[in-house]
């Protein structure tokens, strides 16, 4: 007889003892990541902490009205084009000039408000006296290095900047049955800017 209320007191006792062991969960507050910079193509206004996300590609993709001031490299971007899309990497895009030496293409990489570019565009096509004034009126090859850092305007409508251009003749060039080996290269530094359409 003595054993139902020892049972029922065991009972009660496990009961106690699990319904104290369920503890309930601490509250956590969730933090919210993302990118908190507004200029940014993926600002997030509800996000609580910069998780370095952030991409600037939307910021310099345009049509762009270009004019680029250089010495002998004048001849490659006269009445020249411009037009900057977007890039599979985020932190890139890609640059399209339309000039009388042909399309150049390239890439460049962004920041928030700049450009880098360095890049070497192979066997493009250039009047040899853009190489030298004594040199002949014809065509030849010739690889094209270009570096700049260009600079987008507070309202990123204007990008602008020094662009430093080496051009080096893939082919000889014959002057009065000289011929002058290839590898005959010029500098020239560049002014340019272009405006967005």
């Amino acid at each position: 007889m003595n054993r139902v209320p020892n049972l029922l007191l065991l009972f009660v006792l496990m009961c106690t003892m699990m319904v104290a062991s369920c503890k309930k969960d601490p509250e956590v507050d969730i933090i919210i990541k993302g990118c908190k910079d507004p200029l940014g193509d993926n600002y997030n206004k509800d996000a609580e902490e910069e998780d370095g996300s952030c991409t600037y590609q939307k910021r310099f993709i345009a049509q762009y009205d270009v004019n680029i001031l250089c010495g002998a490299a004048t001849a490659i971007f006269k009445d020249a084009t411009m037009e900057i899309t977007s890039n599979t990497k985020k932190d890139r895009v890609n640059f399209l000039i339309g000039s009388i030496a042909g399309d150049i293409t390239f890439d460049g990489v962004i920041t928030t408000n700049t450009i880098k570019i360095d890049t070497i565009i192979q066997d493009l096509i250039v009047n040899a006296k853009n190489i030298n004034v004594n040199f002949p009126d014809q065509n030849v090859k010739a690889d094209v290095t270009m570096q700049s850092l260009l600079t987008l305007s507070d309202d990123a409508k204007k990008l602008s900047g020094d662009m430093v251009v080496k051009i080096k003749s893939n082919e000889p060039i014959t002057i009065n049955g000289i011929v002058i080996p290839a590898g005959t290269s010029v500098d020239d530094k560049c002014a340019f800017q272009g405006t967005k359409k």
